[in-house]
């Protein structure tokens, strides 16, 4: 738990990570939107 404590949320790494991550959950939700016919009946 201390090395847990030890990140720093807003830190430059943390957050570009947290931006590449949020933009492939984008990508691939738009991508299911593209196509609904892809989707798992």
């Amino acid at each position: 738990q201390g090395a847990y404590r030890r990140i720093r949320w807003d830190s430059p790494e943390v957050l570009e990570a947290y931006a590449r991550y949020a933009a492939v959950l984008t990508r691939e939700a738009s991508g299911i939107a593209a196509r609904p016919h892809k989707l798992p009946q």
